[in-house]
């Protein structure tokens, strides 16, 4: 229907009105920008070490009997209970770490295929937690792993070119 000549036109919405970024807002901004930059300097070097020391099945298996032993620690578990839990999860990260692994191994470095590999071992190693020990362990858990796994993650993000805001989200 067209209008009649008395009906004013419609006035055009107004634009929208910028944000003002926070000082905490701008050094979070810079200090991102800045760790990106840093990491994509270092891209060969940890990319080298990588496939250097992702197949090397020895270095694996103390790296996950270390991260179990701390974790362990850190949920307070001793005794059968403590070698059971560092048992499976052990075993769960050895089998996760085959196709990280491999991701290592091609060329160039298929970067996604490690992030999506990387937060699926996470999401395991979470599942593992909270069947064996519950949701106050699996807080615990999570929060003592939060810094080195966002790290983890943001640098295979970087890699990747992938965001590191849908990334590092989790539960």
């Amino acid at each position: 229907m067209k209008p009649s000549p008395s009906t004013p036109p419609p006035s055009a919405p107004a634009p929208p009105t910028p944000k003002v970024e926070t000082p905490r807002e701008s050094i979070c901004r810079i200090a991102r920008a800045k760790l990106r930059d840093q990491w994509l300097e270092k891209r060969d070097a940890i990319s080298a070490g990588l496939a250097r020391d992702l197949p090397d099945s020895a270095k694996q298996r103390s790296d996950a009997e270390r991260d179990a032993h701390r974790t362990a620690d850190t949920l307070g578990l001793a005794g059968r209970a403590r070698r059971g839990f560092e048992d499976a999860y052990v075993d769960l990260r050895l089998r996760r770490m085959v196709d990280i692994a491999a991701a290592s191994q091609t060329v160039p470095i298929e970067w996604s295929r490690i992030l999506a590999s990387v937060q699926s071992l996470f999401v395991d190693e979470d599942a593992l937690v909270q069947r064996e020990l519950g949701n106050k362990a699996l807080q615990r858990y999570r929060d003592s792993e939060k810094d080195g796994r966002i790290t983890i993650l943001s640098i295979a993000a970087t890699y990747a070119d992938a965001d590191w805001d849908d990334t590092i989200a989790g539960p």
